[in-house]
């Protein structure tokens, strides 16, 4: 047991540690400097290092260590791609809805308002946890629970992809909340066809992509 929650000790605060950029990606790191961080033996960090090279946040290197892993560019697209579809069919189904239109806007717009605490007060956690909660209440308010669950599964990389994209970058932790908020008021207006344009530019200016390679032609989950 008390190996078990050493591992898990190490897998959660090593995680924690790629996906904020303290360990940035092409670094590498050893299984004696997380032991000697959190003062527990290398058996458990060596399978919780196991265990982040099976879910693709490093590569190890027997008697060297482990690589910080990137995300690869073509997982970004692929990322972005699939939200940007079930974000904006979630926001149709939104705007179809007046009383789930409402209560949505209203808790988009705490979100909004949090986010900008937590930029104001140069918090990365409460930051990215503002972020993720944010584009998860538009697509909970969608009404599709498998979908919600999917966003869930991609909570780490969504966070990993913004810390990089954004948080080091001069002026764009508050352009992130000026786009949500612009977002809402679209969302206000039942303004689908703008909410879809906003939310592509939104993806692909703050994550430096091109939205032609994650948008496709394909706007709906529907026929």
């Amino acid at each position: 047991m008390m190996i078990e929650l050493a591992t898990d000790r190490a897998f959660t605060d090593t995680k924690r540690r790629i996906i904020s950029g303290e360990l940035a990606a092409g670094s590498m790191i050893s299984e004696n400097d997380v032991s000697t961080r959190l003062g527990i033996s290398r058996t458990p960090v060596r399978e919780a290092f196991a265990m982040l090279q099976t879910n693709g946040w490093m590569r190890l290197y027997p008697k060297r260590g482990a690589l910080i892993l990137d995300v690869p560019p073509e997982e970004v697209d692929n990322i972005l791609g699939v939200r940007l579809l079930i974000e904006g069919d979630a926001a149709s189904a939104i705007a179809d809805t007046p009383d789930r239109r409402e209560a949505v806007v209203s808790r988009l717009r705490a979100h909004v308002a949090n986010q900008d605490m937590a930029r104001g007060d140069d918090d990365l956690d409460a930051f990215l946890d503002e972020d993720s909660s944010f584009h998860r209440a538009i697509i909970e308010g969608g009404g599709n629970g498998i979908l919600v669950t999917f966003f869930d599964t991609i909570r780490d990389r969504h966070h990993r992809m913004m810390a990089r994209s954004v948080w080091h970058r001069p002026g764009y932790s508050e352009r992130v909340v000026a786009e949500h908020g612009a977002l809402v008021d679209a969302l206000e207006r039942s303004d689908t066809d703008t909410f879809r344009a906003l939310l592509s530019e939104h993806f692909s200016g703050i994550h430096g992509r091109d939205a032609t390679a994650f948008s496709g032609t394909a706007t709906t989950f529907g026929p």
